[in-house]
């Protein structure tokens, strides 16, 4: 397979990282499409990678824009090169990489560049500038841009999971930067520009966002035609409409795995993946109430997990031993 096609499974991990629950990601899917139907659960909000948020603009950065590195498949924290042709570690700060020649921008705006990369980074690194993923490029010095297409990542301190967690995800999505100027620097639903195997055609409010193949595209191809993400905020409504046959994919609620594990839907597939996500009990420190640390300790104790987990999660999700989730690298 090739690390640049967009296959049935990449879909399912797509749909896993624009979706994640704290336990699993149960996804079912219609595998015959060539413009699947993909439940999302609600309209475009931020889709600038500077103030992101989860949900459907996961899924359209990543089929719209590109990263330098991506994921290499469902259910692992393996990556692979992916804007980039070149990309290496020259020293335990320093990161070079070479861009694909040609991956184009939509509007007119030229192909992929260096410059484009850095200014992407070096946005949401700038700790004046306010954005919320400001964290996830805390340790970036600066982008030097050595060409058109070559450019070198400076850390100010080594960080052993660039590659994962940020440039395959999360800030790692670049921007064209003469189109960002043009807009003002900054957008919310409309990409000022794309240059993914895939480009956002056509969106109707709380109905529909469509994205069709992108004509310019020079990496390998990939499976699909194109895709519907039809936005349906119920998951129960999902359920039916997928069982209905008006949706190819869907996440689907906790309550329900019992049932799709026992029995799918004909031509069905139930996709289960495990989340770095995890949820918890806080405590106002505080409040005077709970300043002792032996009153915080007795309420911890006091707290059936496994109660809750049984209750809220269907005693599917495992209890968390801390705040890192089993696989993480660095």
């Amino acid at each position: 397979m090739s690390i640049t096609d967009l296959t049935r499974r990449r879909l399912l991990q797509a749909s896993a990282a624009a979706g994640a629950a704290s336990f699993v990601l149960p996804v079912t899917g219609h595998a015959s499409e060539t413009v699947p139907r993909i439940r999302a659960n609600g309209d475009p909000q931020y889709m600038d990678p500077f103030n992101q948020i989860g949900g459907i603009e996961e899924y359209l950065k990543i089929t719209c824009l590109v990263t330098l590195m991506r994921f290499s498949g469902s259910g692992t924290t393996a990556v692979e090169p992916y804007a980039a042709r070149e990309i290496e570690w020259i020293s335990d700060r320093d990161v070079r990489f070479v861009l694909h020649e040609g991956i184009v921008w939509s509007g007119g705006y030229g192909t992929v560049s260096a410059e484009d990369v850095k200014y992407s980074f070096e946005r949401i690194a700038d700790p004046e500038a306010g954005s919320p993923w400001q964290y996830t490029w805390s340790l970036l010095d600066h982008v030097e841009v050595v060409d058109e297409l070559t450019g070198i990542i400076h850390l100010t301190e080594p960080f052993a999971p660039l590659f994962s967690s940020v440039l395959s995800q999360l800030g790692g999505h670049i921007l064209c930067r003469k189109a960002m100027e043009d807009v003002g620097g900054s957008f919310t639903t409309e990409f000022p520009a794309q240059c993914g195997p895939y480009r956002m055609t056509e969106w109707q409010p709380e109905a529909k966002v469509v994205l069709e193949r992108n004509p310019d595209w020079i990496l390998p191809k990939p499976d699909f035609d194109g895709f519907e993400f039809i936005i349906v905020s119920d998951g129960k409504t999902a359920e039916l409409a997928y069982e209905a046959g008006e949706l190819d994919y869907t996440l689907i609620s906790v309550d329900s795995i019992a049932r799709y594990q026992e029995s799918l839907p004909e031509n069905s597939a139930l996709f289960e993946a495990p989340s770095i996500d995890y949820s918890w009990l806080g405590m106002n420190t505080d409040h005077p109430k709970l300043a002792d640390i032996r009153v915080r300790k007795a309420i911890q104790y006091a707290v059936d997990i496994q109660m809750i987990l049984d209750g809220a999660y269907g005693g599917l999700a495992a209890p968390a031993t801390g705040i890192q989730a089993p696989g993480t690298v660095g």
